[in-house]
């Protein structure tokens, strides 16, 4: 009876030990490619990082506004003084000595200036009058700033989705391979044992066998490597999603090829609509103009209001509190700076330039991304047509010499051909439907879809 309670203790800890030290899956789902990518629009971490930028730039846009209002200053000070300044004065005073006569004496008297201790309250008001755009200019840029981040944002969900959906269909594809290479592993067992059985009975050499042995031992790791293919995509697929790596994916969806009809032209017009690029080189063009601007301002003469009240003890000479207020404006004007506003000219007017060669750069390249893309289509498309063919073709190769090499007609080197033959045309045409497939998506991504 006891040692039935120990092995059932034994039992208990070792499943417990087993469930706590092995990974735990979060929880598991299953995923097509549209909730694939509304979990990376929602969850990808350059996506919310790119958003956050957004924000910033918009909470400077009110920074610089801030430049239109006056500036507030609350103002207390206290100061202890040891040494007073003090004034000597000195007056006659006439001293009656009898009825008719008297007699001056000069008396001295010491008056101290201030007191010990000084405070001083007080509210100043400082007003910008003039700056000679300045402040309207540095606005304008803060609000260009906007428009680059929210088309950044665009670009960065748009490479996030394009980037999920390639992982997705990287993942289908390896799991299309897993099993075609097993399909292919099946068929190449299956035909050892026959080989097997013939050489048995003396049928086929021992050379034959080894032919068909070898050929088992070639399509395993095929196995292997498309299901790492496969596993390494989830992984790619889950950090994209922002998901634990520990989480279980289930993919729903399928390779296939769907035609599409593309009209060059048409595309490259739709992507240089609604591409984020050229709005972001369009406003770095303005926003390098306006930098040009600001820098010029900066020998320009400013005016700048001031007012502000204050209640101070002591008030000059008298020791009592008392307030006042004061207004006026100052006018500053750097009249030379060593050339130094002229040289910041001239390197705004080549930023200028650099901008705006980069703004054709942008366009040329899009142009360019929409051709390659359109040119990858057409190029996977004739493979696919070619190779659903050859895939039949090979289909019934295999099938006529299964049954001619039972029937003692064909060599075993003729089978393992036929099986070979398959294998690379279900290869084949798995991998031109994944091309089609991935540029379908460099397309989508070329022309700004997500």
């Amino acid at each position: 009876m006891q040692s039935k309670h120990g092995i059932a203790a034994v039992t208990f800890f070792a499943v417990l030990y087993i469930t706590v030290s092995s990974p735990v899956l979060l929880y598991s789902a299953v995923y097509n490619l549209d909730y694939i990518k509304k979990v990376t629009l929602e969850n990808n971490r350059a996506v919310l990082s790119s958003k956050k930028k957004v924000d910033t730039a918009k909470s400077k846009v009110h920074e610089a506004a801030a430049g239109y209002l006056p500036v507030v200053s609350a103002l207390a000070k206290y100061q202890y003084t040891s040494l007073i300044p003090e004034m000597n004065v000195s007056f006659p005073v006439t001293i009656p000595t009898g009825p008719t006569t008297s007699i001056t004496k000069t008396i001295d008297n010491s008056i101290k200036i201030g007191d010990d201790d000084n405070w001083m309250l007080g509210v100043a008001v400082q007003q910008n009058i003039f700056s000679w755009n300045r402040v309207r200019n540095a606005y304008s840029a803060a609000k260009n700033a906007v428009v680059t981040t929210e088309s950044e944002y665009i670009k960065t969900c748009n490479d996030a989705v394009n980037d999920a959906a390639t992982a997705f269909y990287t993942a289908l594809f390896a799991k299309e391979l897993v099993e075609t290479h097993r399909a292919s592993l099946d068929r190449a067992e299956e035909h050892r044992k026959t080989v097997e059985s013939k050489f048995n009975a003396g049928a086929v050499s021992k050379l034959d066998l080894l032919r068909a042995k070898t050929q088992v031992a070639n399509t395993e790791p095929l196995v292997v490597q498309a299901q790492n293919m496969y596993d390494t995509s989830l992984v790619r697929l889950k950090h994209l999603m922002a998901l634990e790596q520990n989480t279980e994916v289930i993919l729903n969806g399928k390779l296939e090829y769907v035609p599409v009809e593309i009209i060059l032209n048409d595309c490259i017009s739709s992507a240089l609509k609604t591409r984020s690029e050229p709005a972001i080189a369009a406003t770095a063009v303005e926003t390098a103009k306006l930098n040009t601007k600001i820098v010029g301002t900066k020998n320009k003469p400013t005016l700048f209001g001031l007012a502000g009240y204050q209640y101070q003890y002591p008030f000059y000479s008298k020791l009592e509190w008392k307030d006042s207020w004061y207004a006026g404006l100052t006018f500053n004007w750097q009249i030379f700076t060593g050339f130094a506003v002229s040289n910041a000219i001239t390197q705004g007017k080549l930023i200028e330039q650099q901008a705006e060669i980069a703004q054709v750069q942008v366009r040329d390249g899009i142009i360019v991304e929409i051709t390659q893309s359109v040119l990858k289509l057409h190029d996977a498309k004739e493979r696919i047509k070619s190779q659903v063919e050859n895939v039949a073709l090979a289909e019934e190769m295999l099938k006529i010499a299964n049954i001619s090499f039972s029937n003692g007609c064909v060599t075993n080197q003729e089978v393992l051909d036929a099986q070979m033959a398959l294998t690379l045309a279900g290869t084949n045409y798995l991998q031109a439907v994944y091309d089609y497939t991935l540029a379908r998506i460099a397309l989508d991504k070329a022309m700004g879809k997500y």
